[in-house]
């Protein structure tokens, strides 16, 4: 009988060890201080002594804490800013959108550019017709504002 006690004795001793084996390696291991190294040597000393001994943890203090990184401020995704491209001359607007002519009608004012007939409103690729007036049409092109004229009164307008 007491041939069984001493093995189950030994079972329990091994597989406690082997708990204690197990749980330091997957502890991470804190950076060590002097006075830690220390304190780990009393420790593991004091457990040896115990009759049933428990995995050693100790309340970490300040000085062995790490200090915490810096918070990053969080940012928020912002709306990209529309782009408007530079201003371009009223000669080469003139050269991209040739102002055939202009009238004026009963339905309204009506422009003829690159042989397209449009009225206050329409559109034309990136040209939007803003205001048409008896010599010249106000346009918005890439978000900027130009005055388009017939070739006939382009002299007049500058």
């Amino acid at each position: 009988m007491s041939d069984r006690i001493l093995i189950i004795l030994i079972v329990l001793g091994l597989s406690i060890g082997g708990y204690r084996l197990i749980t330091k390696l997957i502890e991470p291991k804190p950076e060590a201080t002097p006075a830690a190294k220390t304190t780990a040597k009393t420790t593991a000393k004091t457990t040896k002594q115990k009759a049933a001994p428990e995995p050693a943890t100790t309340a970490p203090t300040t000085a062995e804490t790490p200090p915490a990184p810096a918070a990053k401020p969080i940012e928020t995704p912002q709306e990209p800013e529309e782009i408007i491209p530079p201003r371009l001359s009223d000669q080469k607007m003139n050269e991209l959108f040739k102002v055939s002519g202009i009238a004026k009608g009963t339905q309204g004012s009506m422009v003829i550019i690159n042989n397209k007939s449009l009225q206050e409103g329409d559109e034309l690729e990136e040209l939007r017709i803003e205001k048409i007036t008896c010599d010249y049409a106000v346009v918005l092109y890439q978000g900027n504002t130009y005055q388009i004229a017939p070739i006939y009164l382009q002299a007049q307008i500058k």
